[in-house]
């Protein structure tokens, strides 16, 4: 038996096989496995063999010095007591010793690899008697395994809860990120807005623009990572063909290829394709895999995506021939935080593209590898994904909602406790025509919903006074509120936050930093013809 990796749920019962070896050793039949208490101060039971229920009610806690066990934990060695109607040490236990039917006691000390003492294994024998060298010996080998089974399930739980916390502040990191990154999107929209800039001001603009959209995708990639390592990311599987995952790929690409002034082939199958998967996160990985081969490609060089059918699998290929991966950075390419290349020349990001590639491609029941020559002689990284039967016919229509402002006004509310966020945002959407307040504080939305009577509010969720939750809720019982439509607009974007702003009444949940032209996009969808749909439970963004 040797120590592995270790939920502590299954603690117990290996602790307990452990405990009938030593016992049956000793040719005991009954013994006891203390651990070690929270505070050190005393001793708890988490293995039990051969005694009754009604014993083990009156010994489930044990202090340090007490019996043999005790003795055992606080002087780190074995005790043993021979008999224990004749031994004065064991006089204070002899009628519990009587009562549960045992004459004599060896308690060994489970003392793990880095010298703490874990708890004690101790086994009770109907008879007087010395242990043997060999049963000695037998029984210490008990005790070493019990004390790394124990300490291997403290350490999991520690690395458990320190990937909870690590989640948590990313998903923190995130939020927080994006709050400053909503109104500098919203200033540079309402800049494009206006009248024609000279040109020294258009190029600042697309600087600002590149710049923003990059910082988002970083904070996306965070937060994207935080949410597999935490098992969180749902994945909206459907038959998606190939061709419009590259597609999508390409479109988001494309930019940052043409600025870095290089050469960009594609070549793919005539026949279509179809994979069952979620569209978004596939064309996320073959993005990923682009801006990672013009980010370390010198300008002139050539990037090619190939897509081809293989057997029952769909191959997709981003080759370039940029600067390379050393040989000795292959085997670690995809682990987090690992970056290949540190230079002035070749800045790096976060080291955790690649990871996130790796985690969404298993998670489509896919494989991903990396190829290079050395450093220098560019690189090639292979995807292959399971390919289903024809599926044009499952495949939902393309149904877009029209980017065009109807022309119908719409009275708006935009209540965010960022002041620069809510103005921003109040003067875009008030530049398409439409009217609008604004609310710094839970309160005061209400107070000004009341008095204006808005057909949409935005609503951010972290505000004072009054989270955004039960400024939904309470606007929704207001005779006055029933058909405001409500958007929730926030840093949170993981799936239990989408959950709990649907259960508030929310209709849609965009997170910060929001697209201004999708935003606009779905103001104009709800002011459009026809009847409103209410209650759209699951609309998201």
């Amino acid at each position: 038996m040797s120590a592995r990796p270790l939920h502590p749920s299954e603690l117990q019962p290996i602790l307990e096989e452990v405990l009938r070896a030593a016992a049956r050793g000793e040719r005991a039949d009954r013994g006891l496995l203390h651990v070690a208490g929270p505070d050190r101060g005393g001793l708890e039971v988490a293995a039990a063999v051969g005694f009754d229920s009604g014993i083990l009610a009156s010994v489930p806690h044990l202090r340090a010095g007490g019996g043999s066990s005790g003795a055992a934990f606080q002087e780190r060695r074995p005790v043993i007591v021979e008999d224990t109607e004749a031994d004065p040490f064991f006089a204070p236990w002899r009628e519990e010793a009587r009562r549960a039917g045992y004459r004599a006691v060896h308690s060994t000390p489970l003392v793990t690899r880095s010298g703490a003492v874990a708890g004690v294994l101790s086994v009770y024998l109907p008879d007087p008697g010395r242990p043997s060298e060999r049963d000695l010996r037998r029984v210490d080998l008990c005790a070493r395994q019990a004390a790394d089974f124990i300490e291997n399930a403290r350490l999991q739980a520690q690395l458990r809860e320190a990937d909870r916390s690590k989640n948590e502040f990313l998903a923190t990191l995130a939020h927080e990120l994006r709050n400053p990154l909503a109104p500098i999107r919203n200033a540079v929209q309402i800049l494009h807005l206006k009248a024609a800039p000279s040109p020294e001001v258009q190029w600042a603009l697309e600087v600002v623009d590149r710049q923003m959209e990059q910082m988002t995708r970083l904070v996306d990639d965070l937060l994207d990572l935080a949410r597999i390592t935490g098992n969180t990311l749902e994945l909206r599987r459907e038959p998606v063909e190939l061709a419009e995952v590259l597609r999508l790929a390409v479109e988001t690409s494309r930019p940052l290829i043409d600025a870095s002034g290089l050469e960009f082939v594609v070549s793919l199958p005539e026949e279509r394709l179809f994979l069952d998967g979620d569209l978004t996160r596939l064309s996320q990985v073959v993005s990923n895999l682009l801006n990672n081969a013009a980010k370390y490609t010198e300008r002139g060089g050539r990037i090619q995506l190939e897509a081809e059918r293989l057997g029952g699998d769909a191959t997709i290929t981003v080759r370039d021939n940029g600067i390379g991966i050393p040989r000795d950075m292959l085997p670690r390419i995809f682990e987090t935080f690992t970056q290949a290349h540190r230079s002035p020349e070749h800045p790096v990001g976060l080291g955790i593209g690649l990871t996130l590639v790796k985690r969404l491609v298993e998670m489509h029941g896919g494989t991903i590898e990396a190829r290079s020559p050395g450093a220098g002689l560019g690189s090639e990284f292979i995807i292959r994904l399971p390919l289903v039967l024809e599926a044009a016919a499952a495949l939902r229509p393309d149904v877009r909602t029209p980017a065009v402002w109807p022309g119908a006004p719409q009275r708006i509310l935009i209540v965010d406790d960022n002041m620069d966020a809510a103005a921003s945002l109040g003067l875009l959407l008030r530049l398409t025509g439409n009217e609008i307040r604004t609310a710094h504080d839970g309160l005061d939305a209400l107070r000004v919903a009341e008095e204006f009577l808005p057909d949409v509010v935005v609503l951010d969720i972290g505000l004072p006074k009054m989270d955004g939750y039960e400024v939904a809720r309470r606007i929704l019982r207001a005779p006055w509120g029933e058909d405001i439509v409500l958007i929730a607009v926030t840093g949170w974007g993981q799936e239990a936050d989408r959950h709990r702003s649907r259960e508030s009444g929310f209709d849609y949940h965009l997170v910060k930093p929001v697209d201004p032209a999708a935003l606009i996009q779905l103001m104009a969808s709800i002011a459009g013809p026809g009847p409103r749909v209410r209650r759209r439970q699951g609309a998201s963004s």
